[in-house]
Order: structure tokens, then sequence, then C-alpha cells
């Protein structure tokens, strides 16, 4: 396998790994890929991806953010957030771009900026939960009738 020129970067990736229980803050330029708990601070200069076995309680900051695990606490992706359908999110989030698999839950408070706006953008609280049932409502020989079954 032929080495890298000195002028080639090298891809890297900060891993944490299954099973690694960290307390603090991680700052760092490159890519952090969560498997493990962390509680404080993620900062990434690049992207953060949370894995589905992940635990993280505290914020994270990064330019994109990838969420397949448990997030409690305060997200800010500067250009795009995505929730994988196996992401738990409570807390808020910044975000230029939110992308939003089926699945997923997010129970907090999402606000959308990009360039061309101003800081603080459109917010939107978000709580996801189960449909609740509706009423039936029949009709009979073709005439609308009302709940109660009365015209």
């Amino acid at each position: 396998m032929p080495k890298p020129s000195p002028n080639t970067e090298v891809a890297q990736v900060n891993i944490l790994s299954k099973d690694t229980v960290l307390e603090g803050v991680v700052t760092a330029e490159y890519d952090i890929r969560v498997s493990g708990t962390v509680t404080g601070t993620l900062r990434g200069s690049s992207r953060v991806i949370v894995t589905p076995e992940a635990n993280v309680e505290g914020d994270l900051h990064a330019a994109e953010a990838i969420i397949g695990g448990r997030v409690k606490g305060e997200i800010h992706a500067t250009n795009r957030l995505t929730l994988k359908g196996s992401a738990c999110i409570e807390g808020s989030v910044t975000t230029a771009r939110l992308i939003v698999e089926e699945g997923a839950s997010f129970n907090g408070e999402c606000c959308m900026n990009n360039a061309t706006k101003k800081p603080g953008g459109d917010s939107l609280k978000i709580t996801t939960a189960a449909p609740k049932p509706q009423p039936k409502v029949q009709a009979r020989g073709g005439q609308g009738v009302s709940k109660k079954g009365k015209r």
C-alpha cells in the first residue's frame, strides 16, 4: 500500500469506543465518533457522530452532527444535523439544515439558522408522541351524519 505524500491530508477520526466513559470536555479539529458514554461537552470542528449505542449527556458543537444514539442537552450543528431512526434527543437544537429519519425521537426546541438569516432564525418547539385516536364518523345512505348520529 503506497504511503500518503507529505502534502496529502489523511482523514483522522477521534473514537470513543463502546463501554468507554468520559467526563469533561472533548475538543477536536477532526471528526469525533462516540460509541460510549460522554458526560460533558463535545466540540468538533468537523463532524460529530453519535452511534446507536452511545449516550451523551451535555452539549454538542460541530459543523455537522449525525445522531443515532441518545443525546440529552444542546446540539449546535452549524451546517447540518441528521437524526437517524434510532436517535433519541432531549434538548434544544440549533442548525442550518435538519434531517429526521422515521423512528427518531426528538423532544425539545429547534432553531433553524442559515447564512442568509440573522442569528436567532426561526424557532419551532417539537414534541414527538403517539397520535391520539380520532372519533369514528360514519355516513348513512350518502347523507352526512354528525358525530352523535343526528343530521
